[in-house]
């Protein structure tokens, strides 16, 4: 016996398979483009605490030149001992913070080196942030345009369809047709004869394709939440993007400024001009703008790569 199927349900099985198979490509895209997030961000964590480390590996040689001035300055009499102790504690608190630095750096690396062992560690410095080429609607554009969300809750949408077309369908039973074979009187004559069966349709079909059609409704929905979502989500990025490159600027102003304030307080003290104090006080601000100038610089590119990465133009995503 076979079944045979009627009223185009064959197509439309094929239908619900073609939809599932494009389906499971589009969130195959959304798992790559989350792990290609998950690069970008362990990346920059490495680079910017290698950059860290090193600006604060400068800052312990400017605390060494300041207790080196304090002791000139003591064996010449204008120095307490106890100016040279505070001294000698603030080599140690950069040290200190250089280490953690150097720590840092060492567990991003060897997070990189573990998830990705391929991955050549050759490390560049942090590029400057750059500001973006596209408003927020070009980048919403592109966006929905590559977005595997939007592709897997439309391909969801369509299977749901044509389930429900497929249920709608069923509500005219298939027919099974069938070829027997026998013998009757003992054995010496045969009967050969063909079968023919159709089911009595009931109230389950048409429940069945009224859940189906329910189905689909909320698969409808589930395409317009996913185009809101990332309508929102690319709105805050861009927004992100321009408020953290700003801040980046901001901060790297701010570094530099207290860079050269730090400079001349440390020539004014190693003259006499200034007390350890203000040398110590204006070390640490400038310790302060180092590392959120480098936090501001990461979080900058980290804005800017994930807009490029959601709109697959910093890597190829596609399934196909």
């Amino acid at each position: 016996e076979r079944p045979i199927r009627i009223g185009g349900k064959a197509a439309l099985d094929r239908d619900i398979g073609e939809a599932g198979l494009r389906q499971a490509r589009a969130e195959l895209t959304v798992a790559r483009q989350s792990a290609a997030r998950v690069l970008a961000d362990q990346w920059l964590d490495w680079l910017a605490a290698r950059q860290s480390r090193a600006r604060l590996q400068e800052q312990v040689g400017f605390a060494e030149a300041s207790l080196k001035a304090v002791e000139t300055r003591r064996k010449a009499g204008d120095a307490s001992l106890l100016e040279v102790g505070v001294a000698q504690g603030d080599v140690a608190e950069a040290k200190r913070q250089a280490s953690l630095a150097a720590a840092a750096e060492a567990r991003a690396q060897a997070s990189l080196r573990v998830r990705y062992p391929q991955l050549a560690q050759v490390a560049p410095t942090l590029s400057e942030p750059l500001a973006l080429e596209r408003t927020e609607g070009q980048w919403r554009e592109r966006i929905l345009a590559v977005s595997g969300k939007v592709r897997a809750a439309q391909e969801a949408l369509r299977k749901a369809e044509a389930t429900g077309a497929r249920a709608r369908a069923d509500r005219l039973p298939d027919p099974t047709v069938g070829v027997f074979t026998g013998s009757e009187a003992f054995r010496s004559e045969r009967v050969v004869g063909l079968s023919l069966s159709i089911p009595l349709g009931g109230t389950y079909r048409a429940q069945a394709a009224l859940e189906a059609a329910q189905q689909a409704e909320v698969a409808r929905a589930g395409v317009d939440r996913e185009t809101r979502e990332i309508e929102v989500e690319v709105a805050t990025q861009v927004a992100e993007a321009a408020s953290s490159l700003e801040r980046w600027r901001l901060a790297e102003q701010a570094t530099a400024a207290a860079g050269d304030a730090a400079r001349l307080t440390q020539r004014a003290y190693t003259l006499g001009e200034a007390d350890l104090q203000t040398l110590l006080l204006v070390r640490r601000q400038s310790l302060d703008t180092i590392n959120a100038a480098a936090s501001a610089r990461a979080d900058a590119l980290r804005a800017r790569y994930r807009l490029l990465i959601d709109a697959q133009m910093l890597w190829e995503l596609g399934a196909d």
